[in-house]
């Protein structure tokens, strides 16, 4: 399993180190902002080429018997409806092939999905799961890292994680995660 990651200079991503991966991670972010980068710079840093693309899916493992997972914009091709089972049955095939997953989404729906999976299967108490928010700093690239609790609570309260402009509701960002470190480990 890949636990840490240093990428520099690559597709837009001047600095960005990323530490502590789990089973599955799920990046989000404005668009443009490295989410697929990161996806592209694994498979290319793991010396391995994209498997075929699927439908309007980008899915791809890094080699053949692998247990590295890669998903660009997992929720294309996906109804809403079945969201929570495609989680359901991905997750529950990560624990029996001992995979890592990493994936790229833009849809609230999926996280929300996610999450209610990952309660059925109880993932969360494990702490199997980590999404990371991909954006612009000082230094050109940054990261926020939410755990499995974190997520669950931000979309209890119908909060914006994904870091786009447009929220669910009212709130600042920056405040609601400087509460949430002090209430969750937030790395």
């Amino acid at each position: 399993m890949i636990k840490d990651i240093h990428i520099q200079n690559y597709r837009g991503i001047t600095d960005l180190q990323i530490k502590d991966f789990k089973r599955i991670n799920l990046f989000v972010g404005k668009n443009g902002i490295g989410k697929t980068a990161v996806l592209e710079w694994i498979n290319k840093t793991y010396h391995q080429e994209y498997a075929p693309f699927f439908s309007s899916w980008r899915f791809y493992r890094v080699r053949q018997g692998s247990k590295i997972v890669l998903f660009d914009e997992i929720e294309n091709g996906l109804h809403f409806t079945i969201m929570k089972d495609f989680w359901t049955k991905l997750i529950a095939s990560v624990i029996e092939n001992d995979l890592q997953v990493f994936a790229t989404t833009h849809s609230y729906e999926m996280l929300e999905a996610l999450i209610e999976a990952a309660k059925k299967i109880n993932i969360i108490e494990k702490e199997e799961l980590r999404l990371y928010r991909l954006h612009k700093n000082e230094e050109g690239s940054g990261i926020t890292q939410f755990d499995s609790w974190a997520i669950d609570a931000l979309l209890e309260e119908k909060r914006e994680v994904r870091g786009h402009t447009k929220a669910t509701t009212d709130f600042n960002f920056n405040q609601l995660c400087k509460f949430l470190e002090n209430e969750w480990e937030i790395r």
